[in-house]
């Protein structure tokens, strides 16, 4: 009984063989089109080191632009990434990334347990993508930098 099963089976995948086979061309075609067809994404990714001082350095309290580790142990890394992802930085720093760069899309997260953020770049090239991750980097980063310096040169005068 249960080899007749079996035979039955076999004998109908036969008389479908055409339709099945022609089915899997079918597909392959089509993937391999959409493939083709699809826009390339490259995805790049650089790296901010957090470096908050201890609550009990005095040092720079009330300067904006120094990050400072909370007494309630909250993660500034957190803070440095909706700092870094807040308009004010983002808006200006994309309007100064190279060509190959644009367009390019952005994202941060902040990687808490490493006081690290994460930005990832995503454009049609891998050096545009590069490009993007690596000048958004250093673009936050010097604004950054000439916060601080404007900081201190207005409690220096």
């Amino acid at each position: 009984m249960r080899d007749a099963s079996v035979v039955r089976y076999l004998k109908a995948l036969r008389r479908r063989l055409p339709l099945i086979v022609g089915l899997c061309i079918v597909a392959v075609i089509g993937a391999t089109v959409a493939t083709i067809l699809s826009t390339k994404r490259y995805q790049a990714t650089a790296a901010i080191q957090i470096k908050p001082l201890s609550p009990s350095d005095s040092t720079y309290v009330g300067f904006n632009s120094v990050f400072q580790q909370a007494p309630d142990a909250s993660l500034p890394v957190v803070t440095a990434a909706a700092f870094f992802n807040s308009e004010a930085v983002k808006l200006p720093c994309l309007r100064t990334l190279p060509a190959k760069a644009r367009p390019a899309s952005i994202s941060l997260a902040p990687l808490g347990q490493a006081d690290v953020i994460q930005v990832t770049a995503q454009a049609s090239s891998a050096a545009g993508a590069a490009a993007a991750a690596n000048g958004f980097t250093r673009c936050a980063l010097a604004n950054r930098d000439a916060a601080f310096q404007a900081e201190l040169h207005n409690r220096l005068t």
